[in-house]
Formats: structure tokens, C-alpha cells, sequence
């Protein structure tokens, strides 16, 4: 499969890029700030700032704020070793994966063989790694320091998670100084490398599908640390204001939902907990069973048959393809005894299927010269007609 140059959950870093900007660039501040807001419906007032001595105390505070760094797990960061065991997951997960299959913007393309288990830090790797193209596009670099995955011991349906966005200071310099004039450098001299930006939420798997837990009182989204100071909130509030939400919990709950919908897209979704390590888990959203049992015909590797004549070589082209083409289908199709196909007609050919397959390894290991694909061809063609 072919990697997609963007994936969903690029919009939810690209809005959290923006905050950042916001932040650094000084919505606030300098001449234009002042001539902006002062009055009685001014941010700045509302922000209780009401002179220049106000606004340098705020900048000021900005500047400590955007120097503060979360501290984060090394299990949860998107290193080369979660990348390595993330890929290792992938392989043998999905059906067919080829090395740059993009997760997130799979759109339910995918069939799984196996439930696909990732740790925060392996997701956090995956993200990352799909950013690339983004970033060679864009001129931006995103960067997905951690994402933090803290499933409910006491009940799976439950997961925390904890994502934090490291923005490059080198991309933010310029807005920094358009916005500030006179007072950049106070923001900019002593900037480290990043600067994060993390945002918390509660979410619920319900049949298969994650949702934004509204009732979950720990949601967040701070910039730093999360140390709660004063000008954090300032300015997380403000960017309520800027983006339309009534609270910091609905811009939250919004961002979050942009991740939901990346998610979701994969596949069946349900969280987990083993060994005190928690995961997110993918899988397909039906027909799991049929599809394990088709999957053994669409990954055969036709290298391993070379001694098969030059006519069924290309038989048995025809049936691994038609195989691979069948899989999303049933991953997305409800089936049952009133269903077309019914359910109990794709089972029978799928079983069929099965069989022809274990023949035909048998009768290539006697002789390959005397196989005969016509049973094997004419059920893989039934198959493919079902859902036609």
C-alpha cells in the first residue's frame, strides 16, 4: 500500500501548531496588541492587562512558559526502538504490509490477521514517521514527543491519553518577532530547543469505535510543563476565544475528537492492559475468523511455486489477488443469514478455499508438474462473485 502524503491526525497537529504560533508570536503583544484590544471589550483587558508594564510582566511570564519541558517517559517517546518494534507489530498484524503503509489514513483499507497492539510510545513513533512527507511539503516540522497511553486496570473501555506536540523554535522565530517588535527578544533569547504543547483526554471504546469521555474531569490542554500557572491559563484561554470554543474542555474535547476520527478509521479500536503496559489495539471491524482463514491464500508467495507451469503461475496470480482484493471488503461487511451474501454462503466458500489451498501445497510437494488449480480457481471466482 502506498503512503499518503497526509494523514487524519495531521489536522488535529497542524491546529496545535497553530496554538503554538498564537502563543509564541504574540497575539498579544506589542504595538499592535495594545491598538487591538484596549477598550472595554479588549482581550487584553480581559486578560488584565492594561498598560505596557502589564503587557512586559505578561511577555515575560510567556517566555518562562515557553522554555518549560514536560517530563516524559521513555516509553512513551517516539524513538527509533518503538519505531523498530512498532513496525515489527505492523507486519505481523496486517495482511499484505508493505514497509510506508500509512495507519492513520488508512480509511478501513486494511485487513487485519492478527490484532494489532501498540504502546503509547509505538503510536507516538508511527505518527512521526508519517509526518515526513508533511514536512518536506510544508517547511514545518511536527514532532510528536510522547503519547501516553493509561488504560483503566479496572475497566478496558476506558483510556487516558496524554499527547504532547514538540514544535521547533527555528519554525516560530519570524511570527515571534513580526508579533512582538521590540519585545521579541525577550521571548526568543532564551527559547530551548522546542516548545510543547500537551493535551489530555479521557476516552470511551464502545463497539468498536472511540469516543471523547465529556464526563472526565482531568482533560487538559497546557503549554510547558503543565504548571498551572497564571499565564498558562491566559493564554490556553484566549485560545478558547481564537478558536470559537465556549471552555478549554470543548477545544480540547475537540482536538481530541480530530484524533477519534483518525483512529477510528483503522479499524475495530479497543484498549488494553497487560504486565502494567497499556495499549491501544486495532482489529477488524468484522468477520475476523473468515478473514484469518482467506489470509493464508492472499499472502502466498508465488517465489516459493517457481516450478508450478507457466499457465498455473498465473492461475495462481489470479487467486492470491482476488484473495487480497476480497479482505477489506469482508472487514467492512455485516454479514448474517438474511444479509446478500448470507453468511453462511461465504463461510462454505471461504471453508472450500481453505481446503483447495491445502491441497494444492500437498499435490505441488508430490509433483508439481500434475497440479490442478480448476477447484481452487472456481471457488476464489464463487468468492468474488458474492460480493459482486
Amino acid at each position: 500500500m502506498a503512503k499518503k502524503g497526509n494523514c487524519c491526525l495531521a489536522a488535529f497537529l497542524i491546529v496545535i501548531i497553530l496554538l503554538g504560533g498564537t502563543v509564541a508570536a504574540g497575539y498579544f503583544g506589542g504595538n499592535y496588541a495594545l491598538k487591538k484590544y484596549l477598550g472595554d471589550e479588549g482581550e487584553l483587558i480581559q486578560m488584565g492587562i492594561n498598560n505596557w508594564g502589564d503587557l512586559f510582566n505578561f511577555i515575560s511570564g510567556t517566555n518562562k512558559l515557553l522554555k518549560e519541558e514536560p517530563e516524559i517517559s521513555e516509553q512513551d517517546k517516539p524513538s527509533q526502538q518503538n519505531l523498530d518494534s512498532a513496525h515489527e507489530e505492523l507486519e505481523s498484524a496486517i495482511i499484505g504490509y508493505e514497509t510506508g503503509t500509512s495507519l492513520l489514513d488508512s480509511q478501513g483499507a486494511l485487513a487485519f490477521k492478527a490484532p494489532l497492539k501498540l504502546t503509547g510510545g509505538q503510536l507516538a513513533a508511527l505518527i512521526n514517521n508519517e509526518l515526513t512527507s508533511m514536512e518536506e511539503n510544508s517547511g514545518i516540522k511536527l514532532t510528536v514527543a510522547q503519547v501516553k497511553l493509561e488504560v483503566d486496570p479496572d475497566d478496558n473501555d476506558f483510556c487516558i491519553i496524554t499527547m504532547t506536540l514538540a514544535i521547533d523554535k527555528d519554525d516560530i522565530i519570524k511570527p515571534i518577532e513580526d508579533g512582538l517588535g521590540p519585545f521579541a527578544s525577550i521571548v526568543t533569547n532564551a527559547l530551548g530547543k522546542y516548545i510543547y504543547i500537551t493535551s489530555v483526554n479521557r476516552y470511551h471504546a464502545v463497539s468498536g469505535e472511540i469516543s471523547v469521555d465529556s464526563a472526565y474531569t482531568g482533560s487538559n490542554l497546557f503549554i510547558g510543563n503543565g504548571s498551572g500557572s497564571a499565564i498558562n491559563e491566559q493564554i490556553v484561554g484566549l485560545l478558547v476565544s481564537l478558536f470559537g470554543a465556549s471552555d478549554k474542555n470543548e477545544l480540547n474535547s475537540n482536538l481530541g475528537n480530530v484524533v477519534i476520527s483518525a483512529v477510528n478509521s483503522v479499524g475495530k479500536v479497543s484498549f488494553e492492559q497487560s504486565n502494567n503496559i497499556s495499549y491501544i489495539v486495532f482489529d477488524n471491524h468484522r468477520n475476523s475468523e473468515l478473514i484469518a482463514k482467506l489470509a493464508v491464500v492472499a499472502e502466498i508467495n508465488l517465489a516459493d511455486y517457481a516450478n508450478l507451469d507457466e499457465a498455473n503461475k498465473t492461475v495462481l496470480s489470479d487467486i492470491k489477488t482476488q484473495a487480497n482484493n476480497t479482505l477489506a471488503t469482508l472487514a467492512s461487511t455485516e454479514l448474517s443469514d438474511t444479509s446478500t451474501p448470507t453468511l453462511s454462503n461465504v463461510q462454505s466458500t471461504i471453508n472450500s478455499i481453505e481446503l483447495d489451498n491445502t491441497n494444492f501445497k500437498t499435490d505441488y510437494q508430490a509433483n508439481p508438474a500434475t497440479v490442478d488449480l480448476t477447484s481452487f480457481q472456481n471457488n476464489i471466482n464463487v468468492l468474488t462473485a458474492l460480493f459482486a
